[in-house]
């Protein structure tokens, strides 16, 4: 993607001159699960089997990011939004991320 990186200078400047961002609840779970780990050893174990996977939450901030990433649907669309909503019935209210147009947040509401 350089072309990208082309048309925002200023954006690529930042991201080329300052330490790599932090997720500050990403940072503080994985701080908390580090000390946990310390004082149980074998929660570790556990956490991972429960997650069905061997390391269910990344120390790593690399491994954080595509730890996200990954956890993203990109297909997600409006029946799943739908969906969704009746899953979640009345416990209380839906937040959607990502509404940014006008459009989208109509059809949010309906």
């Amino acid at each position: 993607r350089p072309a990208c990186a082309i048309k925002r200078p200023a954006w690529s400047w930042d991201f080329l001159s300052n330490p790599e961002y932090t997720y500050a609840a990403v940072e503080l779970a994985a701080a908390g699960r580090r000390r946990q780990e310390e004082h149980e050893p074998e929660s570790r174990a556990r956490a991972g089997a429960a997650a069905g996977t061997p390391d269910a939450f990344p120390a790593d901030r690399r491994a954080q990011v595509a730890f996200i990433r990954d956890a993203f649907d990109p297909s997600f669309n409006w029946s799943d939004a739908e969906w969704l909503c009746q899953e979640w019935g009345d416990t209380g209210p839906v937040a959607l991320k990502g509404v940014v147009r006008p459009d989208d947040a109509l059809r949010a509401v309906q």
